[in-house]
């Protein structure tokens, strides 16, 4: 378990290397932007759950134990997150019973010991805390940095542990010069996050240098409420 509390020191990769077959072509988790708890959950998630798993070709079916009995359960708290130590109804095709390993349990036991730091006071990001330097040195978008720190992996059936997006607005509009097309403005307006908001104007309107038509009103978006989200 310490060993995902040091993915960025070279005995930390080696470890993990060794013990959870990370690869050697993975990105480093930066320490700027990931906490310890982060980056625990994150080789949790990654190695222990979403590799090993088998069944994502199976149907819903079965794959899913529809629940059928209802009885307390002892459980493995996480901040809010909170995992049952047993199935007890069919699951993965399989009859119930221990849902969680020996080893799973200490590591989650574990994480529960970490603190949280989401570093994003105007302090922290002012002392290049949490910020997407990362990123921007390496000329991806957020979604594509994000993404790298799952594309090395795939599941026991073959499928990437992170599904692929089925449709990315970077590899439609941006160049290799990281140049975007207008054309995903009218994408976004008359098929994405616009759809149902874009309305013709009652009377065209010019702003620089060009004519508008229709009209899109995002601003319901930009509430206080969802600000705090």
């Amino acid at each position: 378990a310490e060993a995902y509390y040091h993915f960025d020191s070279f005995f930390g990769n080696q470890i993990s290397a060794k013990a959870l077959g990370k690869a050697k072509d993975s990105p480093k988790l930066p320490s700027d932007v990931f906490d310890r708890y982060t980056t625990f959950m994150y080789g949790l998630m990654v190695h222990v759950s979403l590799r090993p798993y088998s069944q994502s070709f199976m149907s819903a079916r079965e794959r899913m134990g529809v629940p059928t009995l209802k009885r307390p359960l002892n459980k493995v708290r996480v901040y809010e997150t909170a995992c049952p130590i047993e199935e007890i109804d069919r699951m993965d095709n399989y009859t119930g019973g221990t849902l969680t390993s020996a080893t799973q349990t200490c590591a989650f036991l574990v994480a529960r010991n970490l603190d949280i730091h989401d570093d994003v006071s105007p302090e922290d990001q002012a002392a290049g805390r949490n910020t997407w330097r990362d990123a921007e040195q390496k000329n991806l978008t957020k979604a594509e940095w994000m993404l790298s720190f799952f594309s090395p992996y795939e599941n026991a059936a073959g499928e990437p542990v992170f599904p692929d997006a089925p449709f990315s607005y970077s590899a439609a509009f941006r160049s290799p010069s990281n140049i975007w097309d207008d054309r995903m403005e009218f994408e976004l307006a008359f098929q994405g996050i616009g759809a149902h908001r874009t309305k013709a104007l009652t009377a065209p309107v010019s702003a620089g240098g060009e004519t508008a038509v229709f009209t899109s009103d995002l601003s319901v978006f930009g509430t206080p409420a969802l600000e705090k989200r």
